[in-house]
């Protein structure tokens, strides 16, 4: 499960320049320097919360581990 829900965390972070066209789906980096109707979607944005939200379930999931081994 850990794999699946960092995926999108590849694709997120992909780098990207300002020469570069910007990129249709979600990625932070374009989303904060080039801010358009390109990158700024519904689609997008649901993607952006799920990442959010499946990052910090890990998290969680991390600190229970955690707290349950000591």
């Amino acid at each position: 499960m850990y794999q699946a829900t960092l995926a999108p965390v590849v694709v997120a972070f992909t780098e990207f320049w300002s020469g570069d066209p910007v990129p249709t789906r979600y990625n932070r980096h374009a989303t904060a320097h080039a801010t358009g109707a390109i990158q700024v979607t519904k689609l997008n944005a649901i993607a952006a919360i799920l990442l959010a939200t499946s990052l910090l379930r890990e998290l969680y999931e991390q600190d229970a581990e955690t707290n349950a081994a000591t």
